[in-house]
């Protein structure tokens, strides 16, 4: 697969102009810049926030727009760029953005799709052992090492590249089921055909003799489950 890829990445290198063309050509392709492409098509470090959803729209929307011109003192023109979104929240929105990348990057690179299947879902299960920001650190660590050697896949362990953004502190604390049982386990009265006498109950507060003696005969119930009368 390496050979392969490396093999795609210099036809690419070596006729972008014809390459720019196909892709231009392509009815159903994700819509980014020639500038993205480019960079994927030459193998080079893409920013995955270029991918987000929010940026994504905000390049459709600049394209779909006229320039905004402003001046400096200078005299110098410059257009306006929108503010891009330059952090994931959460893993959510990493998959998302992940996704539209694969989508770009299988339209020139076919034979890589196993290699990003298997990536994204060993960043998704990185989350559940580690904190999100080490993970996205570590994200970002990877694809730079995977464009700097093009020998190697996403899929090859970098242990130095895990040493440096995980450790004892960014290791998830598993949470302890702090949920504890109810001092009372009640069964509610039946209050069906006026039959509040039967009730069952199954408490671990232990009445006195005088106070079971008044339930058994007053058809009342403890202090703490005393029914409101009706007025």
């Amino acid at each position: 697969m390496r050979d392969e890829t490396e093999s795609i990445r210099l036809w690419w290198v070596t006729n972008w102009q014809e390459g720019k063309q196909i892709i231009e050509s392509l009815p159903f392709k994700p819509n980014i810049s020639t500038k993205l492409w480019k960079s994927i098509a030459f193998g080079s470090y893409v920013n995955l926030q270029e991918f987000s959803y929010k940026n994504l729209l905000i390049t459709m929307k600049e394209a779909e727009d006229d320039p905004v011109l402003q001046s400096t003192e200078g005299g110098s023109i410059s257009i306006k760029k929108r503010p891009r979104h330059t952090a994931f929240s959460d893993i959510s929105e990493w998959l998302l953005a992940f996704k539209s990348y694969m989508d770009a990057v299988l339209v020139i690179y076919e034979n890589r799709e196993q290699e990003l299947n298997g990536y994204r879902d060993h960043i998704n299960e990185l989350c559940l052992r580690q904190s999100f920001h080490a993970v996205m650190a570590y994200d970002k660590n990877c694809r730079v090492t995977a464009v700097t050697n093009h020998n190697s896949t996403l899929l090859d362990r970098d242990t130095e590249v895990e040493g440096r953004n995980f450790d004892v502190t960014t290791v998830k604390r598993q949470r302890l089921n702090t949920h504890r049982s109810s001092k009372l386990d009640t069964e509610w009265p039946d209050m069906s055909n006026g039959a509040l006498g039967e009730t069952v109950r199954k408490s671990t507060t232990h009445l006195t003799a005088d106070q079971e003696e008044r339930v058994h005969r007053n058809n009342e119930l403890p202090m703490q489950f005393t029914v409101p009368s009706k007025r």
